[in-house]
């Protein structure tokens, strides 16, 4: 079991999801297993993660690090990103869940970070930063009740720990 399971529903982008791979790659926190779950897209996703995830396999040297061997693939008819999700959060069991889109990519510090913070903050129920979308730095505030009911600035990408996620 990995400490973190990442979860990355997916629709018609495949252009984009092989950045995103690649950026979880990078991270210099490796205990995680990836997730994608199609959620019924059209556009050969199975086939363009296959190919690539089997030329990474024959490019390493040794599999250690590599996203290629811990990558899980869902397939569902379309029903929409939420339920991509949630059907994601069912077939995980690492005490800590990241959904992340497939047009993100993370900064290689990204997991170490977000899980150091949760390990040290035990009743804290999830994690999440500012982010940057193109060139824009999207800065966001410290957790507030209140701010929040008014504007959700809570992104997706927030690692969560498992034991407080709904459902669970």
């Amino acid at each position: 079991m990995s400490a973190i399971d990442i979860i990355i529903p997916i629709y018609n982008q495949s252009n984009k999801i092989i950045d995103c791979l690649k950026s979880l790659q990078k991270q210099s926190f490796q205990d995680f297993t990836v997730m994608v779950i199609d959620d019924g897209s059209t556009d050969n996703i199975q086939n363009i993660l296959y190919v690539w995830l089997r030329a990474e396999n024959l490019r390493a040297k040794s599999f250690k690090n590599e996203i290629s061997t811990k990558t899980k693939f869902i397939h569902q008819n379309h029903k929409g990103a939420p339920a991509a999700r949630n059907n994601g959060a069912k077939n995980t069991n690492s005490p800590y869940i990241l959904f992340c889109d497939a047009d993100v990519t993370l900064n290689k510090n990204f997991l170490i970070k977000a899980y150091n913070v949760l390990e040290k903050n035990k009743n804290d129920s999830f994690c999440y930063t500012s982010f940057m979308y193109g060139w824009k730095k999207f800065k966001l505030w410290k957790f507030d009740p209140e701010r929040l009911k008014q504007i959700p600035y809570i992104h997706t990408t927030s690692l969560i720990r498992r034991s407080h996620f709904p459902g669970f």
